[in-house]
């Protein structure tokens, strides 16, 4: 039997956990547990596996691996200097309502790149400040484009806009995140099948052949953008290593696939 103990509120990427969860094939009593990575860890029915969020300082906490009653921690954000058998890396996924498919050919999308996100008030990484400074350059081309910088958590697009504008975006830039180089925005783009432009990720096993287009600074875009917008075959063919990568390491059924075998693993189960 499965137990869900959802201490998320049915947030952040609750649905994204659920859909992993229901497509995962034990037979063993197991609790699975969302939660952010300061909640206290719960009592639960069965030997818990805990789905932990929200770390972006990629932190180790003695709770996750000296708590009784956890088998495994599956952790958004790894931790880069640290290794544990009882916590692995877990892809971000989506968050809650984010509803992009990738079924709208690539060649068909109404915007050539977007961008939608927070510019924090500094003192903060120049990452975001570049990018906007190429797309201020990048303002007079002839492109069509969708970009939004705005402050403050959540005080952009509702959900809804987000996933029609990342819909029908043929290429989405994914700046890294204030204080990680991961991101939602990148695997939101790659569920909707989007080509990505992100800089360099974690050496996690997701992130193997991952299909961004590396850059390493965002004054480069323009070339970048013409290099790809000008080639459809090229484009097309991104595209389909996007939509590829996210079926096999990081949609819900893969996910569940990775998670099965690490808890039959650590039950000993081969």
């Amino acid at each position: 039997m499965i137990e869900i103990v959802d201490q998320i509120d049915g947030k952040w990427e609750y649905d994204y956990f659920k859909s992993i969860v229901d497509n995962i094939d034990i037979d063993n009593n197991i609790s699975f547990v969302f939660m952010k990575w300061d909640d206290d860890i719960p009592k639960t029915r069965y030997p818990a596996v805990l789905f932990v969020t929200s770390d972006e300082h990629h932190r180790f906490q003695k709770k996750f691996v000296e708590s009784p009653n956890v088998l495994l921690t599956f952790k958004n954000y790894y931790m880069l200097n640290f290794v544990h058998e009882k916590i692995k890396p877990f892809p971000l996924g989506y968050l809650q309502g984010f509803e992009a498919s990738n079924k709208i050919p690539i060649l068909d999308r109404e915007y050539d790149y977007s961008f939608s996100g927070t510019l924090p008030a500094p003192p903060c990484e120049p990452t975001r400040y570049n990018l906007e400074h190429s797309l201020k350059k990048l303002s007079t081309d002839e492109r069509k484009k969708f970009v939004l910088f705005y402050e403050g958590w959540a005080k952009g697009l509702s959900m809804k806009e987000y996933s029609d504008i990342m819909e029908n975006t043929k290429i989405a830039l994914c700046p890294s995140g204030y204080t990680s180089s991961e991101t939602f925005r990148y695997f939101e783009a790659a569920k909707a099948g989007c080509v990505l432009i992100s800089e360099k990720k974690p050496d996690v096993w997701h992130y193997e052949d991952a299909p961004h287009i590396a850059i390493d600074c965002w004054s480069k875009l323009p070339a970048f953008l013409e290099r790809i917008l000008s080639k459809p075959r090229l484009l097309e063919e991104l595209s389909n290593n996007t939509i590829d990568w996210w079926e096999k390491k990081c949609a819900p059924k893969s996910v569940a696939a990775y998670v099965t075998h690490n808890v039959k693993g650590a039950l000993g189960e081969t």
